[in-house]
């Protein structure tokens, strides 16, 4: 029995039905896109807003430092009190310039033109790099602290049992207001630096 299409039809029927299957996938592929570019765009809206929050308690340590810095000066005279808390002011200071551009540099990312994976991990570079250097800074902080409190205690007490229960006490808080911090930067930045890390991994699948 003769084929009543010529192998040219057969050829034309062939390609519009695998144009129609992966039609549907593409539209497939750019739904879960879409859905990655909003999941990720409401990721780094929240982790801006994070930054914007470090920021605002930069900002109280600056004017709490800089208030004692001018306490040592008018009412102690104190030349060792007023470089330890003008070290501590000019630090902050340098920290909330480099988080204000960490922030800056997270808008000029967030319009997502281009390539969107490209753009996700710059975003996560900046976040990333943001706070591993508040974790360096923290470290530092803590040993600057700990070491001139110390010093302070050492030159204040009388015996031998003051000073252990004073330097004990001291380094108690001082290193567990730095598990708190710890604590706060991943219940606030944790999950969201996952998030964004697993749907660059999902756009990395889908190239």
């Amino acid at each position: 029995m003769s084929n009543p299409f010529s192998e040219r039809e057969l050829q034309n029927v062939w390609n519009e039905m695998a144009s129609e299957k992966f039609k549907d996938r593409q539209l497939e592929k750019q739904e879960i896109m879409n859905a990655i570019k909003l999941d990720s765009q409401s990721t780094i809206v929240e982790l801006k807003k994070g930054l914007k929050y470090k920021l605002q308690y930069t900002t109280v340590f600056i004017v709490f430092f800089f208030v004692f810095t001018l306490m040592e000066i008018f009412l102690y005279e104190s030349n060792t009190g007023f470089l330890y808390y003008l070290a501590l002011t000019m630090a902050n200071i340098l920290f909330f310039f480099f988080i204000r551009s960490r922030h800056k540099q997270m808008d000029s990312e967030y319009s997502m033109n281009g390539s969107m994976l490209v753009t996700l991990k710059e975003n996560l570079r900046v976040i990333k790099s943001t706070i591993s250097l508040e974790r360096f800074w923290g470290i530092i902080a803590i040993l600057f602290i700990s070491i001139y409190g110390i010093n302070q205690f050492v030159e204040n007490s009388s015996t031998s049992k003051s000073l252990i229960i004073k330097i004990s006490i001291y380094l108690i808080l001082i290193v567990g207001l730095g598990f708190i911090a710890e604590y706060f930067t991943q219940k606030k930045f944790g999950t969201r630096i996952k998030k964004l890390e697993e749907n660059i991994i999902r756009l990395e699948t889908l190239k």
